[in-house]
């Protein structure tokens, strides 16, 4: 069984990059997204599309702390699970 915590270090697994795969579920979702805003922005100013694209930009990162604070109470909880079985 290999070492997850070397594994870890040697980057030979990267929890982020591998959670946020794009799978073709996501893909067909992201090619909707786009027609759905090239329709709706074709009669927007430069300002509104601009406002718009700021707008993604911080829902996105909004999305990412979500998505890692997930990870970390997730984590957080299997090793207290793990404790918990050892204790018992």
């Amino acid at each position: 069984m290999k070492n997850i915590i070397r594994e870890l270090w040697r980057e030979n697994i990267s929890p982020s990059k591998d959670a946020n795969a794009l799978t073709p579920t996501l893909k067909e979702m992201y090619e909707q997204l786009n027609e759905i805003e090239d329709i709706l922005t074709v009669n927007f100013s430069k300002e509104e599309k601009c406002l718009l694209e700021k707008y993604a930009d911080i829902y996105c990162d909004c999305s990412i702390e979500l998505q890692e604070t997930a990870f970390v109470y997730g984590m957080k909880l299997g090793i207290q699970i793990i404790l918990d079985a050892i204790k018992d």
